[in-house]
């Protein structure tokens, strides 16, 4: 029977001691709280204010353009370089194979047209590029038919390495539906001065 009461008295302190560091939790608690409306809880001009995001100035197409070279390693077996030059976010660019396969002539070099988009929340960057081309050969998954070639190409804000994809399509000005044949592209974006 003693062995029963000094469980019990145990178990009482136990719960006193639970309940005084609920409490001393609920006061520290509470002080931080005032504490911070009360310091952070101003008005007028000592208030802190948001940092205001900084704007860019309007950016006119062609008053101002950045020029830029990559070489890129392609599908792991290949390899070619990539010219851009961008007037705000719209691109121009070439690229060029070394070996080739069977949708991309080795030497040639293919042009066209896109666009940067910047995502600001994330820190990325995007680039995105369509060419139309004249088929390399008869032997190729389309045959005798032109091909369109969409490159995309991400990377991090600050960091000059990117990766994408090539991805080649059936037809002229097609970019969508099935893929004759995805690419894998990265290499370091370097600009030129």
């Amino acid at each position: 029977m003693g062995g029963t009461k000094a469980l019990q008295c145990d178990k009482r302190r136990a719960s006193a001691a639970r309940r005084t560091w609920r409490f001393a939790a609920r006061l520290v608690s509470s002080v931080l709280c005032c504490a911070s409306l009360i310091l952070g809880g101003c008005s007028g001009d000592h208030a802190a204010q948001p940092p205001e995001p900084k704007e860019e100035g309007p950016c006119t197409p062609g008053s101002h353009y950045d020029f830029y070279r990559m070489d890129f390693g392609l599908d792991y077996r290949d390899s070619g370089t990539l010219r851009l030059s961008a007037t705000c976010d719209e691109l121009e660019g070439t690229f060029s194979v070394i070996r080739g396969n069977t949708l991309l002539a080795a030497g040639h070099t293919y042009s066209g047209k896109g666009r940067r988009y910047r995502f600001p929340e994330t820190g990325d960057v995007l680039y995105t590029l369509k060419v139309s081309a004249p088929p390399p050969s008869d032997q190729g998954p389309c045959g005798e038919s032109e091909i369109s070639l969409s490159l995309s190409l991400s990377g991090k804000k600050g960091s000059s390495y990117l990766v994408g994809g090539l991805t080649a399509y059936c037809g002229k000005d097609t970019y969508y539906g099935r893929p004759a044949r995805v690419m894998r592209v990265s290499g370091t974006l370097e600009q030129e001065r």
